[in-house]
């Protein structure tokens, strides 16, 4: 079962990368603009905590689509964006703005260090590409084992930030820190590492790691008053995210109401349409009515990008039920005698009930029939339908947790059907 409070945590992050952008006026902005800091490092931690899984069975294709899931949300937003800057927001000529904008040396600075020009926090998007495509080279190379040592990168974007920009006062564009290498990576390495200390990590209980978000706080305060705060990683913060993304493992919610998978489903889009809004509010463009229906129509392109699409055009043939199955079997097995056609009823209606414990069970996903898949209890028509169905789609499993990624079928679910099917 997922543990919501993750998703929670997401949605509260997302409110925080809100803060980080659109501040509060005084010390008190700048002391809450410092310690919402902790939000990206807490975005990297929590993608690679649900990408423990996957790396333990070397399902590459997990990675795969994830990557190509990404893609389709940052293709899009970042066309929409530069669209959203050359019309809007730059006083240039269309040629003239996406001339300076596209040059070769913004190009190497893309794809090297994540820089996107447009909006700069659309960097994340592709640094978490960048972490995906890392964790699947060295799957390929069955050197996962080194990403023990990727949160030594966080060294350096803390040495700049508290050092080299927080005391002696030098500049340092924001791209040589927060880029996939030196924030993105290390903080996903930190979620794989915690994952695989879950057992121990809630042996900590609540205590300690909310003490630890205090602590962060306090620190943040600190470095507010004394450090200069243009910077983009700072120790405060970072204690913060790690002592949040702690507290996160050691509070479990499986709630399914509405709320929460909002929280799951909006924390990127809030992330992604935050800055457009505050162009609407600020130049008065659009009145808050607007705004929230604007919020609401990319909430919806988001989760429309997001999850797969499952055909229903797919023929299927009407099933024969279980009990007529049974009694089918039944009477052939009268001839041989009554005691052979007890045994084959009880069969029967032990597959009519879903449980396994029949010679046909698991059930392959790449070969199974509507029938046998509708045998095994929380499979209905609609559901196995929808698997043969995105079995056409994809030609062919290749593990059983890609079903996950059809609709209707949760962590939940999966649980509970996951062992009768194999690939």
């Amino acid at each position: 079962m997922r543990n919501r409070t993750f998703d929670l945590f997401k949605w509260a992050a997302a409110l925080f990368v809100l803060l980080l952008h659109v501040p509060f006026p005084g010390d008190v902005g700048g002391t809450v603009r410092m310690f919402a800091r902790w939000a990206v490092p807490f975005f990297f931690m929590v993608s690679g905590y649900f990408t423990y899984g996957a790396v333990q069975r070397e399902d590459a294709g997990r990675l795969v689509r994830r990557i190509r899931r990404l893609l389709r949300i940052f293709v899009p937003a970042a066309g929409f964006y530069a669209l959203w800057c050359c019309f809007l927001l730059s006083d240039k000529t269309p040629a003239a703005f996406f001339k300076s904008h596209y040059a070769m040396k913004n190009v190497v600075s893309f794809f090297l260090l994540n820089n996107t020009q447009s909006k700069p926090h659309l960097w994340f998007i592709p640094a978490l590409i960048y972490c995906y495509g890392v964790v699947l080279l060295l799957m390929k190379m069955h050197r996962t084992h080194w990403l023990r040592w990727a949160p030594l990168l966080l060294l350096v974007p803390l040495v700049l930030g508290e050092v080299v920009v927080g005391m002696l006062h030098r500049e340092v564009a924001a791209q040589y820190s927060r880029n996939a290498w030196f924030t993105g990576l290390p903080c996903f390495a930190l979620g794989l590492l915690f994952k695989e200390a879950e057992t121990q990590i809630k042996r900590l209980g609540r205590k300690w790691p909310a003490l630890g978000v205090l602590v962060g706080l306090a620190l943040s305060v600190l470095e507010y008053q004394y450090l200069n705060d243009s910077a983009d990683m700072y120790f405060g913060p970072l204690v913060a995210a790690v002592s949040l993304f702690l507290l996160a493992q050691n509070v479990t919610c499986t709630w399914e109401n509405p709320f929460v998978l909002y929280a799951e489903g909006s924390a990127l889009a809030i992330y992604i349409l935050h800055p457009a809004l505050r162009n609407l509010a600020q130049r008065q463009l659009l009145p808050w009515w607007g705004v929230a229906l604007f919020l609401l129509a990319g909430l919806c392109l988001y989760l429309g990008l997001s999850q797969p699409k499952i055909s229903s055009g797919v023929l299927v043939e009407t099933p024969t039920t279980a009990v007529q199955s049974g009694t089918t079997t039944q009477s052939a097995a009268a001839t041989v005698g009554r005691s052979a056609a007890s045994s084959t009823a009880t069969a029967a209606q032990t597959a009519a009930s879903g449980n396994a414990g029949t010679v046909s069970y698991p059930v392959n996903l790449n070969t199974a029939t509507f029938e046998e898949l509708t045998a095994i209890q929380g499979i209905g028509d609609q559901r196995a339908a929808a698997i043969l169905a995105y079995r056409e789609q994809i030609g062919k499993y290749t593990s059983v947790e890609q079903i996950k990624d059809i609709r209707g079928i949760g962590d939940g679910l999966y649980a509970k059907i996951a062992p009768y099917l194999t690939v």
